[in-house]
This record gives C-alpha cells, structure tokens and sequence, in this order.
C-alpha cells in the first residue's frame, strides 16, 4: 500500500491500514479525491486495486492548507530564535 508506506516514511510514524482507507474514503466523499477500480492483477491474486486521484478541488485545498500553515510557522519563527 503505497500511500501507508509514504506516510510512514515521512512521518516515521506507523499507520493502520484501516486508518488510511478511513481517510480516503471521507477524502472521496468530500469530493477531494477520486477513486476508480484498476485491471486484476497476478500478484493479487486476480483482485482489482483501488486506484485514488486528487481532484482540482483537493489540490485547492492543499494549498489553502499549506499557505495557513506557511502563515503560522512563519509567525513562530521570532519566538524560536530560528533565522
């Protein structure tokens, strides 16, 4: 699981598989990502993956998220005695 393994890589953190479905599918309902089923596969034994894209909508939210949090990290900077 691709998405399971990148978070824990970056975050060194372990997640649930359970976890990551959870969010993606409240991530599909809010219209932030689209899934689709992709072709059987060997390696799964003929079952079919859940492919995710993000939408447009999803890519305006990260950036709304990552400039408020660009915003607040910059504001800490003084306080930290960080250049």
């Amino acid at each position: 699981m691709p998405i399971r393994e990148a978070i824990e890589t970056r975050t060194g953190r372990l997640v649930s598989p359970g976890a990551v479905y959870t969010a993606l599918d409240r991530l599909e309902r809010r219209g932030l990502v689209r899934s689709r089923l992709g072709e059987p596969t060997a390696e799964r034994g003929g079952k079919r993956k859940r492919q995710y894209r993000l939408t447009a909508r999803g890519a305006d939210a990260i950036a709304h998220t990552h400039a408020a949090i660009a915003q607040m990290a910059h504001g800490l900077k003084p306080k930290l005695g960080t250049p």
